[in-house]
């Protein structure tokens, strides 16, 4: 017969790792890696309203702007040091997958300019800024994922039974994402509850997976 490790496996198509608490090899760890941050970045190059332009006034501070890069420095050290066995793998890059398409759903279906109270529907999200007498200007064209991935990056840590400490400090990165862009304008109802909407329902479809193959 032949041998079981060998047999296709549920999200082989995917190219996610096959279940086991082993831990992967270094080269499942780097394609893995490398096939988050490629889905990443090809849907946040997706365009939202490449037409419409936003004055960004003193209020868009140095320290906001900062916060905003963080992703592209936590994420990939997350990815390198946090997953190492296969389920831990497969969880993340399934919850990934699914989160980060149906985040950029949301951002194309709510129109930015759409207002609910005091906050707009859903943020616009610049890519470019230039001066432009006196103030700046951004080009609105990408889907904002950081506030998914912090929460993303709470629940894997907290399944990996990793420190409190560095628990606290994926709640405080969340916490910090949603509340420093309100004061411009550039963050809406939809940055601020859609991924927490999202990530309860994958985590809630995936729970009930794992009880119907138990």
């Amino acid at each position: 017969m032949p041998n079981k490790t060998h047999q296709p496996h549920f999200g082989t198509w995917l190219n996610l790792p096959p279940p086991g608490d082993e831990r992967v090899g270094p080269a499942v760890k780097y394609r893995c890696t490398l096939l988050l941050l490629l889905y990443w970045g090809i849907l946040s190059a997706v365009p939202q309203a490449g037409n419409n332009v936003m004055e960004v006034g003193p209020s868009f501070s140095p320290w906001i702007a900062a916060l905003e890069l963080t992703p592209f420095i936590l994420v990939p050290a997350f990815l390198c040091l946090v997953p190492r066995t296969g389920s831990q793998w497969r969880a993340l890059m399934i919850a990934a997958y699914a989160g980060l398409a149906l985040c950029l759903l949301l951002n194309l279906s709510l129109p930015s300019h759409g207002s609910w109270g005091d906050l707009p529907l859903a943020g616009p999200y610049g890519t470019l800024a230039w001066p432009a007498d006196g103030h700046r200007e951004w080009l609105i064209t990408l889907p904002r994922f950081s506030s998914f991935w912090s929460l993303l990056i709470y629940v894997s840590l907290s399944s990996a039974g990793t420190s409190p400490i560095l628990r606290l400090l994926a709640l405080v990165w969340w916490f910090l994402l949603c509340l420093a862009p309100i004061n411009t304008g550039i963050m809406g109802y939809a940055d601020l509850l859609g991924p927490l909407v999202i990530i309860a329902a994958i985590l809630a479809c995936m729970h009930l997976a794992d009880k119907r193959n138990a």
